[in-house]
């Protein structure tokens, strides 16, 4: 999380050219920050059954005398699970490696977007060396791997959750041999985490990004279709009429091979858009959507800020090694 909240500080006012469905959306800020907090905070509060409720429990039925200092809680009215859960409840296991397995699949998306941006065809960011690999054949080749690893890993964390759901169904009540298979899924998840938060945090950091080449990419005119129908509503066009409007307009342009900043003043007070041809810039479209959770630089902003403000209590005390 501090790896992209410094990314958004240095680079988030960058615009770039999103995709909705795999299509040009409209033009957005490169800084982002929403998801990650909620399962690593869910994941800090599964908590195992009290000691003192597993004093005594045995297997299954909970010996007859109170055991270090039991009587004593009893008596002050001191209530803790009955004896059989003591013992057989995982479900604090289980609320922790569903909590990984939701946490990795937030770190696999956004390695899934860190490849993408990477990609040769995009362009827009290159990875460091200390987190790529060379190919033992082709010379010109740097290999992703940690971003792959990181979108691979969410499977592996998946795998636990459907791992211990599936030994616990079957369980009765009371303690069996099977719960030691609890061991296994828990501490590859907290292991799996640890070093995919770590090793994705690095490659963040050093990200190398293009630019010139997003900033190319955000003049696509194909990303601006909303911004030309929702002037049209600022104007009094319906949304509906607006939507046709332009829709018609950039079926028509291209069958004549014609594109957006190709039209004629004229052409563009018949469309309803007197001043049309100024609402092609990338910057004016991202500082146009303001409101809260939006992608302009002072929304982006404050999105980082209420976000750091969540993690500061959680990360008190904490010390970086």
């Amino acid at each position: 999380m501090a790896a992209r909240d410094g990314t958004t500080d240095r680079r988030g006012h960058r615009p770039s050219d999103p995709r909705a469905r795999r299509e040009r959306a409209r033009p957005c800020r490169r800084g982002h920050a929403g998801d990650h907090p909620r399962p690593g905070g869910a994941a800090r509060h599964a908590r195992p059954p009290s000691p003192g409720a597993r004093l005594g429990a045995a297997a299954r039925p909970r010996a007859a005398r109170p055991v270090g200092g039991q009587g004593e809680r009893v008596r002050a009215g001191s209530r803790g699970p009955r004896s059989i859960d003591a013992v057989s409840d995982r479900d604090f296991v289980q609320e922790f490696v569903a909590h990984a397995a939701i946490l990795g699949t937030h770190l696999s998306r956004l390695a899934a977007d860190l490849l993408r941006w990477t990609d040769e065809s995009l362009g827009w960011a290159s990875i460091d060396d200390a987190y790529a690999t060379g190919s033992s054949m082709m010379p010109q080749k740097r290999n992703p791997d940690v971003a792959e690893l990181a979108r691979a890993k969410a499977a592996r964390l998946g795998g636990h959750v459907v791992a211990l759901t599936s030994m616990l169904a079957g369980l009765p009540l009371g303690y069996h041999r099977d719960l030691q298979e609890d061991k296994g899924p828990a501490f590859d998840a907290a292991d799996t985490v640890e070093a995919t938060l770590g090793a994705l945090a690095g490659c963040v950091e050093t990200l190398r990004v293009d630019e010139a080449a997003m900033r190319e990419a955000a003049e696509a005119e194909a990303l601006y279709a909303t911004d030309l129908a929702e002037e049209l509503v600022r104007a009094g066009v319906p949304f509906r009429q607006a939507h046709r409007r332009i829709g018609e307009l950039l079926k028509r342009l291209h069958a004549e091979h014609r594109s957006l900043r190709s039209l004629g003043p004229d052409e563009w007070r018949d469309l309803g858009l007197p001043e049309g041809a100024s609402l092609l810039d990338p910057d004016r479209s991202v500082r146009a959507r303001s409101m809260p959770g939006g992608p302009s630089p002072a929304s982006v902003l404050a999105q980082a800020q209420a976000i750091e403000a969540t993690l500061a209590p959680r990360n008190h005390g904490v010390s970086k090694t």
